[in-house]
């Protein structure tokens, strides 16, 4: 997951629509720019997508993003919590109570 997707997802949480808005405009480019040096590095491809065809792969690939980066996040707050409790018990047993 890209610095964009986590970024789209948390101003999506926060409602921030237009910072929601500006980070799909970006992925929406870098999609672009990606699928032009594919076909600039002269790789065959097995035919031109259509204009209805790369939005809906385009709205597509921003879903998968989006629900990876909620799955991330749920992740790294399970995990927060138990290295939180590992240092904690690290702590007491240094300490000795």
């Amino acid at each position: 997951m890209g610095l964009l997707e986590v970024l789209f997802m948390y101003a999506k949480q926060l409602q921030y629509d237009d910072l929601s808005q500006m980070l799909l405009e970006e992925a929406t480019k870098e999609y672009d720019n990606r699928l032009k040096r594919y076909r600039l590095s002269g790789l065959p491809a097995e035919r031109e997508l259509h204009d209805d065809e790369r939005l809906e792969l385009r709205e597509a690939m921003m879903k998968g993003y989006v629900e990876m980066a909620e799955l991330n996040l749920q992740i790294a707050e399970e995990f927060s919590y138990a290295e939180h409790e590992a240092q904690h018990v690290v702590e007491r047993l240094l300490i000795g109570g």
